[in-house]
């Protein structure tokens, strides 16, 4: 499902036709509802530690996002300096800043790390609800 979900989201931003583009609209929550999917079947069988849960989920959100504006904004700051024919770079400091930290006001499409953090964070309670939730006995219908 993750993979369907990537694929259609890439489709999407390959600019297809029309009624193929529609199906942008259900690729993002596809992919986000596989994402979680996948992180309660794993620990369906494991225990969670919620401070190595944090560490793991939120380094692999943040780190490789991260390194990537790093690349793009320094890119294109080279690129304007030695090839802009005097144009000026387009992103201010606060653009930059706030990019690297999600916000609105930064570059688009970063909203949706902001939403896979937001549903890392409550992951851990989600699961211990989910897991209080089927050890209780339910009396019969």
């Amino acid at each position: 499902m993750r993979f369907i979900g990537l694929l259609i989201i890439m489709l999407a931003h390959a600019q297809p036709p029309d009624w193929l583009f529609q199906l942008r609209k259900f690729g993002t929550p596809l992919l986000i509802v596989a994402s979680a999917l996948s992180i309660s079947k794993i620990y369906k069988k494991r225990p969670l530690n919620i401070k190595e849960f944090y560490q793991k989920r939120l380094v692999k959100l943040t780190v490789p996002s991260w390194i990537f504006l790093t690349f793009y904004f320094s890119f294109l700051y080279v690129g304007y300096s030695v090839l802009g024919n005097g144009a000026a770079y387009p992103y201010s400091l606060r653009t930059i800043l706030k990019s690297y930290m999600y916000r609105g006001g930064g570059i688009d499409n970063l909203w949706i790390l902001r939403v896979h953090i937001f549903l890392a964070l409550l992951t851990p309670f989600a699961l211990r609800l989910k897991a209080s939730e089927s050890q209780m006995k339910y009396p019969p219908i």
